[in-house]
């Protein structure tokens, strides 16, 4: 929760928006993020709301609307990075939890579309 602090550096009342998306481990605590948030604006004066606009979007989700806004080239989603040294942007690993997740939601994205929402591990349709 730390990083909470760094949103005292916002004006008074600007907002903070936060991406994570559905299956992230935040939503487990978000409100006691939201508690934290809460407190600190008013303890600052301040008048700023926290928003999680992605909130029950999958990942496939996420690149639909990064494509549409043309915006999919400028993010980064790999955890890795070789010891001791900095990845750079265009340098995925290819094998972290966040390369396969997104990997996999591009697949999804170009066989089902974005309104895909089932699994087919019973070889049944995509749940469009």
């Amino acid at each position: 929760m730390v990083w909470l602090l760094a949103t005292q550096a916002l004006d008074v009342s600007e907002d903070l928006f936060l991406g994570y998306i559905k299956g992230d481990d935040w939503w487990t605590h978000r409100g006691e993020f939201q508690r934290v948030f809460d407190k600190l604006q008013y303890a600052a004066g301040r008048t700023g709301k926290l928003y999680a606009p992605l909130e029950g979007v999958a990942k496939r989700g996420v690149i639909h609307r990064l494509r549409e806004a043309d915006l999919l080239d400028l993010t980064w989603w790999c955890d890795a990075r070789p010891e001791g040294k900095r990845k750079a942007r265009n340098e995925p690993c290819g094998s972290c939890d966040s390369c396969i997740t997104h990997e996999t939601g591009l697949w999804q994205l170009e066989k089902w579309g974005p309104g895909f929402t089932g699994n087919l591990m019973d070889g049944s349709s995509a749940g469009m």
